[in-house]
């Protein structure tokens, strides 16, 4: 066990309280306020590796955001997308998939249904991939849409 390991476990086995919490973080963040001025590679890949970390969504979470859009709600379950996403050769992501055709479906169906496509998972499929490998966006795009709305 690291030495940082030892001292972060031995801080939050004795007291779980904010004031440590808060004292913790914040010596973490002098730490990588240094490390993003003198290692910006290494502060940026260490940054990524914790937004990794706060934007995972289950499986679970993800069909509860799906059962909650409006107006329509889920129109296709995990496993149907999972299965789709396979016919194309993807096998990561499918979480952001999941999400992103059923919003598709939920916030797009107007448009779809003007060009006969309101049930064409593939028109849905490719309105996602846009979404989801838009040049523009920011990692962990999806996830962030769906956490912090």
């Amino acid at each position: 066990m690291s030495r940082f390991i030892g001292l972060m476990d031995m801080i939050y086995s004795k007291d779980k309280s904010f004031d440590k919490m808060n004292r913790t973080t914040a010596i973490l963040e002098t730490m990588f306020d240094t490390l993003r001025q003198t290692h910006k590679e290494l502060y940026e890949d260490t940054m990524y590796k914790f937004e990794e970390i706060a934007y995972e969504v289950t499986q679970e979470k993800a069909e509860e955001i799906v059962a909650d859009m409006k107006p329509y709600g889920e129109k296709w379950n995990y496993e149907t997308v999972r299965e789709f996403l396979e016919t194309k050769g993807i096998t990561n992501h499918c979480i952001e998939f999941f999400l992103a055709m059923n919003m598709g479906y939920n916030d797009y169906f107007e448009l779809a249904k003007s060009v006969d496509k309101q049930d064409d998972i593939e028109f849905y499929f490719i309105l996602a991939k846009d979404f989801i490998h838009d040049v523009d966006a920011k990692p962990f795009k999806v996830l962030k849409y769906f956490l912090n709305s």
